[in-house]
C-alpha cells in the first residue's frame, strides 16, 4: 500500500511539473507561433465566416458577481469589444482556475497567430472570438475561484446556477440575447446538464471533448477504478476556496465504488433539498438546442465515450457530431477547429447560413494512419450503412476468424511486456486481411472467462498490426508521440451484469450495483465494452484484440517532450489513466463450441465507385482538371504544410470541403466528394486562390426501339437549381432537349445513328449561374 501512494505521489509531481515545463505557446508581440515559424490571424481560414476586425480590443472585466436564484454570487471575467454594441456570447462554467494560462496544455504549437494574452487553460481564447464580433465570459462554479458559496462541482445545482448565469448574461447591455456553450473537458461536460435544464436564452452548444457519465467515463470504467478518476477527485478538494468547507471529494470517490444515487445523480443529493435532484443521463435527453459534439478518437480513455453517448441520448434535431483525429489539446486551437466552431456559432448565434443544414449531421475521421484520415459520414450514430460483423475467438490458433470453432477450447492469460505496458494478456489476430476494413462506430467484445480467485479485471485493446509486424498506434497530448491503441475497453467480471432496457448488442451497458463473485474455475460469459473508434485497417494488416486479466501496467502518454543538440528526443510518460487493479490469481480466456466468443466490429462497407485521385500543394491542384463520370468519387489529400480548400465554385453551392489539414496540423488529411451532378464544375481553394476543375460526365443506357436513359445525377439536384440537356447527331448541331430538369434521370428516344449527349446544371431562373457543360458522352442506337 505504501508503495502505491509513494507511485500516485511522484505521479502527481511528474504530472505537475510536466504542465508547468512544457514550452507549449511562446508569446512574442501578441503572436503565436510554432517554433520557427509565425502565423497571422488575418481570417483567411474562416472565409465566408465573421472576419476579425482588427481595429477591436479586448475590453476585460476581472471578477465580476453574476447573482443567482439564493442571493449567492459567481464570480466571472467578461471579455467583449472596445465599443458600444450588442453580441452574442460564448460562456464556459467550471471550478478551474479562471486564469491558468494556455502554456501549461502539453502539445500546442500554432493556434493560427492569435493573440495569446487572454486565453487561458481549456477555454475559448477571447483574442480570436472577440475580434469577429462575441463575448466571452468565463464563470467559476460556486465555492471556486473566488465564487461564493459551499462547492457543488459535479451537482445538479451547479447546473442550476449554470442556468442563472447564461440569463444574467442574456440581459446585460452588450448582449444580444443569444448565448452559446463552449470549452474543453470540465467546461464541456458542464454544458451538457444545464442545456437539459433548458435555459429560454441558451441557443448552441459545443462540448469539445467532455465525459458525460462520471463513474462510466472516468471514476470506474467498466467497473474499475481509475488513477485519474482519484487525481481528479484529489484536484477538486485542493483548487477549492476553502478546502475544509469543500465537500469531501476525494474519500467519497472510494466510499462509492459501486453505481448509486450518488454517481447517477451528482453530488447534489448530499444537500438537504438535493435528495430530488434528476439522474444526469435523464437530463441529457431533454437537450433540445443545437449541440456539435466535438470527440477525440485518439482519446480512448476519458472523454470520447461521453461526447458519443450525449449525441445519441440528446433529443435536439440540431444535433451534430464530429469526431476527430488529432491531439487533447494541441488539436483544440488549431485553424481547422477554429473554423469549426466560428461556422457553428455565425450560424445559430448569428443566424448566418454556413451551409450546415445541407450537410450531414455525423462526420468521423477515419484514420488511416498514425497521423493521417479521411472520412466516413452518416446522420446517425451508429452509422446507417454499418455491416455488423463478428470475428470469432480461437483459442488453440489464438485467431480470430468468421466462424465459431467447433471444439470448445482455452488460453492461460501469461504476462508479457512491451513499450507500452505489461501484464498477464492474450491476443487473438486475424490473418493479414485479404483488402481494406472500414471500421466505424462502437465496438464491443463477448467472452468467457474464469480464474483461481473470485473476480478478475479485464483491460481490452482493440489494435492494428500493420505488414511487418508493427503496431499503428496515435498520439494523445504530444504530436509524434503515438501512445494509444485504436481503442480500449474495461470491465470488472463481477460487476458483468447488463442493464436489459439500455444494452444493445454493440454497446453493452452495464448496472454496477452489485458484485457476482466469480467461482473459482467455472467460466462466465462477459461483454466488454469497447469504446468508439474509426480506423481503417489496410490490406495486408491484421486487426488484434488483446486482454488484459488482472494487473496492467501502462507506460504512458507523452505528455512532455524534450529535444537537445546530440542528444535523443525524450518523452516523459504518465500514466495518468492507469487501472488500479488486484492481482486475481490466474485466468483463462474460454471459446468456441457452446462457448462462443467475438469480437464485433462496425464495419463500413467500401463504396465500389472509381476513384480519382488529386494532390494539393502550395503549387496547385494535380491534375488540374479530372474527368469522371456521375457517381465517382474524387480525392484531394492535402501534401502541403498549410490549410487548403476545394469550394465548388460556380455559384451553385454544391459543396465545401471546409479546411483540409495539411502537415501543419501533424494530422493531413484526404477529402473525397462523390460526383452526384453532371456538369463542369470550377472549385476553387478559398485559402490560397488556387483554382481546379471536375469535368462530370453523364451515364447514357441505351435500351430497345430507340429508347436512352440519361443518368444525369445521382439524386435531384439541390433545391433551386435544375439541369438543361442536349442532344447532337452525327453532322448536326445541338439542340436543346429538355430545360429545367429536376428528377436525376431523364428518358430520351433517338433514332438510329451516333448521337452525343450533353448537360449543365444551373440556378433555377438564373441563366448565368452555373455550371459550364459536362463532356459529351457517346451514344449509339441500332
Amino acid at each position: 500500500m505504501k508503495g502505491r501512494n509513494l507511485l500516485a505521489a511522484l505521479l502527481t509531481l511528474s504530472l505537475a511539473a510536466s504542465c508547468l515545463l512544457f514550452p507549449a505557446v511562446v508569446r512574442e508581440g501578441g503572436r503565436a507561433f510554432a517554433e520557427g515559424v509565425s502565423y497571422v490571424d488575418d481570417g483567411r481560414y474562416d472565409y465566408g465566416l465573421s472576419q476579425p476586425d482588427p481595429s477591436v480590443r479586448v475590453l476585460v472585466e476581472e471578477d465580476v458577481p453574476i447573482p443567482v436564484r439564493d442571493g449567492t454570487r459567481l464570480r466571472c471575467d467578461i471579455y467583449r469589444p472596445d465599443r458600444p454594441g450588442r453580441y452574442p456570447v460564448i460562456m464556459a462554467f467550471a471550478p478551474y482556475p479562471r486564469r491558468v494560462g494556455a502554456g501549461v496544455m502539453p502539445g500546442v504549437d500554432d493556434n493560427g497567430g492569435v493573440g495569446t494574452r487572454y486565453w487561458y487553460f481549456e477555454q475559448a481564447n477571447p483574442e480570436y472570438w472577440v475580434p469577429r464580433g462575441y463575448v466571452y465570459i468565463s464563470v467559476s462554479t460556486r465555492g471556486y475561484g473566488g465564487s461564493e458559496g459551499i462547492t457543488n462541482a459535479l451537482s445538479y445545482f451547479e447546473a442550476r446556477d449554470y442556468y442563472d448565469a447564461v440569463e444574467w448574461a442574456a440581459v446585460q447591455p452588450w448582449s444580444t440575447g443569444r448565448i452559446g456553450l463552449y470549452g474543453i473537458s470540465y467546461y464541456a461536460m458542464s454544458q451538457y446538464w444545464v442545456a437539459g435544464l433548458r435555459p429560454p436564452h441558451l441557443s448552441a452548444i459545443v462540448p469539445w471533448e467532455g465525459l458525460l457519465d462520471p463513474y462510466r467515463d472516468i471514476g470506474y470504467r467498466g467497473g474499475i477504478p481509475c488513477l485519474f478518476g482519484v487525481f481528479f477527485a484529489l484536484g477538486l478538494q485542493l483548487i477549492a476556496n476553502n478546502i475544509f468547507l469543500a465537500l469531501p471529494y476525494f474519500p467519497l470517490y472510494f466510499m462509492n465504488p459501486l453505481m448509486n444515487e450518488l454517481w447517477e445523480k451528482g453530488l447534489g443529493i448530499l444537500f438537504p433539498d438535493g435528495k430530488d435532484t434528476p439522474k444526469i443521463i435523464e437530463e441529457v435527453g431533454k437537450l433540445e438546442v443545437p449541440m456539435l459534439s466535438v470527440g477525440c478518437l485518439n482519446d480512448p480513455d476519458l472523454h470520447l465515450r461521453g461526447n458519443v453517448v450525449a449525441f445519441q441520448l440528446a433529443g435536439s434535431p440540431g444535433k451534430r457530431l464530429l469526431l476527430y483525429s488529432g491531439t487533447h489539446w494541441g488539436s483544440a486551437y488549431q485553424p481547422w477547429a477554429n473554423r469549426t466552431v466560428l461556422r457553428f456559432f455565425d450560424h445559430y448565434l448569428k443566424g448566418m447560413d454556413t451551409g450546415l443544414e445541407r450537410e450531414p449531421r455525423v462526420d468521423v475521421a477515419l484514420r488511416t494512419g498514425p497521423d493521417t484520415f479521411t472520412h466516413v459520414y452518416g446522420n446517425s450514430w451508429p452509422l446507417e450503412d454499418t455491416a455488423w460483423t463478428k470475428l470469432y475467438m480461437d483459442t488453440e490458433k489464438m485467431s480470430l476468424v468468421g466462424a465459431n470453432p467447433v471444439r470448445d477450447a482455452s488460453v492461460q492469460a501469461v504476462f508479457e511486456s512491451d513499450e507500452y505496458g505489461s501484464g498477464e494478456r492474450v491476443t487473438f489476430m486475424t490473418d493479414p486481411l485479404p483488402e481494406d476494413v472500414q471500421v466505424a462506430g462502437p465496438v464491443s467484445a463477448h467472452f468467457w472467462v474464469s480464474t483461481t480467485g473470485n473476480d478478475v479485471d479485464l483491460s481490452v485493446e482493440l489494435r492494428a498490426i500493420d505488414e511487418s509486424g508493427r503496431e499503428i498506434r496515435f498520439p494523445y497530448y504530444v504530436p509524434g508521440s503515438p501512445d494509444e491503441p485504436v481503442s480500449r475497453g474495461w470491465l470488472r467480471a463481477s460487476l458483468r451484469t447488463l442493464d436489459p432496457e439500455r444494452t444493445r448488442p454493440y454497446q453493452p451497458w452495464y448496472t454496477f450495483r452489485e458484485n457476482q463473485w466469480l467461482t473459482p474455475g467455472v467460466p462466465v460469459p462477459v461483454d466488454v465494452e469497447i469504446w468508439p473508434t474509426a480506423m481503417l485497417f489496410k490490406a495486408g494488416w491484421r486487426i488484434a484484440l488483446t486482454v488484459y486479466c488482472g494487473i496492467h501496467n501502462r507506460a504512458g502518454e507523452a505528455i512532455f517532450s524534450l529535444e537537445l543538440p546530440f542528444l535523443n528526443r525524450w518523452l516523459l510518460r504518465v500514466p495518468a489513466y492507469q487501472t488500479l487493479s488486484t492481482d486475481p490469481g490466474d485466468t483463462w480466456i474460454h471459446a468456441g463450441g457452446e462457448r462462443e466468443s467475438w469480437l464485433l466490429l462496425p464495419v463500413i462497407p467500401q463504396d465500389p465507385s472509381r476513384r480519382h485521385r488529386v494532390s494539393i500543394t502550395a503549387g496547385g491542384f494535380s491534375p488540374a482538371s479530372v474527368s469522371l463520370r456521375v457517381g465517382e468519387v474524387c480525392e484531394w489529400t492535402n501534401e502541403d504544410s498549410d490549410y487548403h480548400s476545394v469550394t465548388e465554385a460556380s455559384g451553385l453551392g454544391l459543396w465545401d470541403s471546409q479546411l483540409i489539414n495539411g502537415t501543419r496540423s501533424h494530422n493531413p488529411e484526404t477529402w473525397w466528394f462523390k460526383a452526384c451532378w453532371a456538369g463542369t464544375f470550377t472549385y476553387r481553394d478559398m485559402v490560397s486562390g488556387l483554382e481546379g476543375k471536375l469535368e462530370v460526365a453523364p451515364v447514357a443506357v441505351v435500351g430497345e426501339n430507340g429508347e436512352v436513359s440519361i443518368e444525369l445525377a445521382c439524386e435531384p439536384p439541390p433545391e433551386g437549381t435544375a439541369f438543361d440537356v442536349q442532344v447532337k447527331s452525327e453532322g448536326g448541331d445541338w439542340v436543346n432537349v429538355a430545360e429545367g430538369v429536376r428528377e436525376a434521370r431523364i428518358d430520351l428516344h433517338l433514332g438510329t445513328g451516333r448521337h452525343w449527349v450533353r448537360c449543365r446544371l444551373r440556378r433555377s431562373g438564373a441563366w448565368g449561374v452555373g455550371s459550364g457543360w459536362s463532356p459529351a458522352v457517346a451514344v449509339d442506337v441500332e
